[in-house]
């Protein structure tokens, strides 16, 4: 039997580590002198501590180790073969990261600070109340708003405080040269709207944000740096891309307290 200093020493496990492999049950001394508390260990524990170090180089933990080395031949290949696929996948999500940190470092000048603002995530699916119009200009989308909270205290529908207001723009019209958009409020449920307005559910989607403080000057230079992270990160738009006010004239006096979110539904690119 071996003492618990030789046992480290030969298998290259410190001290410390053994007693903590015993407090867990992955690796107990043989056994332990109930006198004076040493602990002792068999020299065929040195093929369980060979395999404990090499399952962490594979990068298993320790709850894992547990369940490798308890379970019988067949089974520890299961094990193997899922750790291999997470390692894959934990691979491509490395790839991923390697591929936005050099997009932000290829960016040049001031439009480096809004590639640190992009992010891509699921947009939860909501209820919304929507009302369509058409505008000249940016500032008009207040006419907009105005119609549409008038419209949902016409038909008692709560808005919901301090929700940030929506807005999707569909493009100008030849003809006019106006603006088609249409405002948003988000529900807590489904309600019934009328002729002036709808309530309609938004799905949950794939959507890249930014995310940026200050003025709407910002937005096209904002947009010029999204197209550009889509690209390098391989991403198409797939859908109406759409901007949430979280601070906006609504509730906001001075435009460099402005809080606006520009999100693109998205999907992996083709080949």
């Amino acid at each position: 039997m071996l003492r618990i200093g030789e046992f480290a020493q030969l298998s290259s496990i410190s001290i410390h580590m053994l007693r903590h492999y015993d407090k867990i049950g992955l690796l107990c001394p043989r056994h332990v002198d109930g006198m004076n508390g040493y602990r002792y260990y068999d020299k065929e524990q040195l093929v369980q501590a060979n395999q404990i170090i090499a399952l962490k180089t594979m990068g298993f933990g320790l709850d894992e180790i547990k369940d490798v080395m308890s379970e019988k031949t067949e089974d520890v290949n299961d094990f193997l073969h899922k750790k291999l696929q997470d390692k894959y996948k934990e691979m491509n999500r490395i790839k991923e990261q390697i591929t936005q940190i050099q997009g932000i470092l290829n960016t040049n000048g001031d439009s480096e600070q809004y590639a640190l603002q992009i992010a891509r995530k699921t947009m939860e699916s909501m209820w919304v109340a929507c009302l369509h119009g058409e505008i000249a200009s940016y500032p008009d989308e207040g006419i907009l708003w105005g119609r549409l909270t008038r419209a949902c205290r016409d038909c008692n529908i709560p808005l919901l405080e301090d929700s940030p207001a929506m807005a999707i723009y569909h493009g100008t019209i030849a003809d006019t040269g106006m603006m088609s958009v249409d405002v948003l409020f988000p529900l807590n449920k489904e309600y019934k709207g009328n002729d002036s307005f709808s309530i309609r559910k938004i799905p949950a989607q794939d959507v890249v944000s930014a995310i940026f403080k200050g003025s709407y000057s910002q937005i096209y230079s904002i947009n010029l740096v999204v197209a550009k992270w889509l690209e390098k990160n391989h991403l198409a738009i797939n859908g109406q891309c759409f901007t949430i006010y979280h601070n906006s004239p609504g509730n906001c006096k001075d435009d460099g307290a402005f809080i606006t979110e520009l999100c693109f539904p998205v999907q992996e690119k083709r080949d």
